[in-house]
This record gives C-alpha cells, structure tokens and sequence, in this order.
C-alpha cells in the first residue's frame, strides 16, 4: 500500500508542474512584447517541467529500490553478477606461433 502512495504522489509531483507550464504557455501565448529575461525564465521552467514529466517514466525503479529490500538485494545481486561477468573476466593472451615456416637444412 504504501508503495502505491508513493507511486501516486510522485506522479503528481513531477505531473502537476507540466500541467502548470502547459497552461501558462497557452494564456500568455500571444503576449508580444516579453522581455527577454521573461523569455529565458519561460524557456528555463520549461526545461524543468519537461524534465520532471521525464523522470515520471523511471521513478517507479528508484521507489522499489529505495523501499524493498529483496527487490534491492535481488538488482545488486544481478548487477555484481554482470560486473563480474562482463567486465572482470580474466582472459588470457597468448602468443601466436606460427608453426608453418620450418627450418631446411638443420
């Protein structure tokens, strides 16, 4: 239950300042003369709402890993099996012999 809550209230803290640029921009959509500082605290709260509503898609990941304790346990398990796979595995360099050229004569 308290997961969902917390799913619910990211939701709207990363929805409801979309939703608020969203109507700003369409009631001051035809406003001519915006200065240019208005014009650069417009473009730089757009930025952020945007960037908000684009965390919503990977929130609920950081809300398991935050809350659930074999949900965390069961990624850094997979993520330290990977790391041991993939990126500490051991291989070995050997020499190339070419074993084709022989010596006449000896």
């Amino acid at each position: 239950m308290r997961m969902l809550i917390a799913e619910i209230m990211v939701n709207i803290v990363t929805s409801i300042p979309f939703s608020a640029n969203l109507l700003y921009g369409t009631a001051t959509f035809y406003v001519v003369n915006k200065s240019v500082e208005r014009v650069e605290i417009e473009n730089f709260v757009n930025f952020l709402s945007q960037f908000l509503i684009h965390l919503l898609s990977v929130a609920p990941f950081y809300l398991f890993v935050i809350s659930s304790k074999s949900f965390r346990r069961e990624f850094i398990h997979t993520l330290l099996g990977w790391w041991y796979r993939y990126v500490l595995r051991r291989t070995r360099i050997l020499p190339i012999t070419d074993h084709t050229t022989a010596t006449i004569g000896h």
